[in-house]
């Protein structure tokens, strides 16, 4: 019998996360055991694997089962203030815990790849995969796993995590429509979990269809013309190549172009990387040895948005934006997203949005994979337009200014 994730904690564990409910552990106590990647089953008796993974699966569905039981145990316990009963299940939890972390999640990951491989349609192997590309944002490699599942003709019947993580994977990769599907179907089967993944995004999916056919017509004209700005970034973590979009941001271009060729940006670290979200770079704060100053720090002087003309693009799956601390206080710090993010265009009305100036046309695996403390070993214009680029500049501020980028509620900003 499959049980029903009733619970964010039950899916958590099901994915293999480990993270164990407040109020019965603190989810940075819980051991890593289960979140890295175990080495891969050699290739060898296919049935011995698919066996092993049968009994692996059935001890899990137990153990979550369990879990569940002592959930609603705890609650009553909690609400009745009986605290030896509440520190009994806090023991039995832990045991399961360490159990399914220590051994059970452990040899899951070290046949998955291969059940994966010899039953697609393994529903558990799946969330599994899926899972563990979804926490390293690979989107495009989600959305493979779950339309080999055949997710859209399961429909409410399909696994709430694959629905789940499917359908923010989808909206990462321009897939809008298929994504509001799924996060609608993630609603109706598992409120909570569409809390989790999916409620800040299933608002933005129509306005974003509408975008993203603009801008698939801009980016046909601009390969026609093919005579954008372009820089290498080499990073620790790979090569970035990124487009700038001068025709619509020329100040901001400018800017960026100039800091490139003064190698103002080499050796510079990404101070700030957010999952399923962004990662900021820039500040030349990060080349010294105090990591408190890191994102407080600019070229000494303020560029104005250009994120409020009419023409201003959006925010899309690898955009190159300008990171702030309010307007018109854009100075080196940029950031480069992960997936679409409508609350960083612009809205004239608040005065808040901050400027997309190119997208990543090559390595965007690379973009995507970067991490706090990742570098830039250097940036280089490749290709730009016969004129000067020299910025118009705003005199910097009084006081410093430190960019901070939100999520739905929370932005990405930048210093002086």
């Amino acid at each position: 019998m499959r049980i029903r994730m009733s619970s964010p904690l039950v899916c958590l564990l099901a994915l293999g996360l480990a993270v164990a409910p407040g109020s019965l552990q603190a989810a940075d106590e819980a051991p890593p055991a289960a979140t890295a990647k175990a080495p891969a089953a050699k290739s060898g008796d296919s049935k011995d694997a698919l066996k092993q993974w049968a009994g692996l699966v059935q001890r899990r569905e137990k153990l979550m089962e369990i879990i569940e039981g002592l959930q609603e145990e705890y609650a009553v316990a909690e609400k009745a203030g009986d605290n030896a009963k509440k520190k009994e299940i806090g023991e039995k939890f832990q045991k399961l815990l360490t159990e399914f972390q220590t051994d059970i999640m452990p040899n899951m990951l070290k046949l998955v790849d291969e059940v994966n491989r010899l039953d697609p349609t393994d529903t558990t192997a799946a969330e599994l995969v899926a899972g563990r590309a979804f926490k390293e944002n690979r989107f495009s490699d989600v959305v493979a796993i779950i339309n080999k599942m055949g997710i859209d003709k399961l429909g409410d019947k399909a696994s709430p995590i694959l629905l789940a993580i499917g359908g923010v994977s989808r909206f990462a990769t321009q897939d809008f429509a298929g994504a509001q599907a799924l996060m609608e179907t993630t609603r109706k089967v598992e409120p909570q979990l569409f809390a989790e993944l999916g409620a800040q995004y299933l608002p933005s999916c129509p306005e974003y269809m509408e975008y993203w056919k603009t801008e698939q017509a801009i980016r046909t004209k601009e390969a026609q013309s093919d005579d954008l700005p372009r820089v290498l970034m080499k990073t620790t973590k790979g090569d970035i190549v990124i487009e700038l979009f001068e025709n619509e941001a020329p100040n901001t271009v400018a800017n960026f172009i100039s800091l490139v060729e003064q190698k103002k940006y080499d050796g510079i670290k990404f101070h700030r990387v957010i999952p399923r979200f962004m990662a900021q770079g820039g500040d030349p704060n990060t080349l010294d040895e105090d990591p408190s100053n890191d994102g407080m720090g600019g070229p000494g002087y303020h560029i104005a948005c250009e994120c409020y003309r009419k023409d201003a693009r959006k925010h899309f799956q690898g955009s190159l934006s300008m990171a702030h601390a309010g307007k018109d206080t854009g100075g080196s710090q940029f950031f480069l997203t992960h997936l679409p993010t409508a609350h960083l265009n612009a809205n004239a009305e608040e005065q808040r949005g901050h400027t997309v100036f190119g997208r990543v046309v090559k390595g965007l695996d690379v973009a995507l994979s970067l991490e706090k403390g990742d570098t830039i070993k250097s940036a280089t214009v490749i290709r730009k337009r016969d004129h000067k680029y020299e910025p118009m500049k705003i005199a910097e501020n009084e006081k410093p200014a430190t960019p901070r980028l939100k999520l739905k509620g929370r932005t990405p900003t930048g210093g002086n």
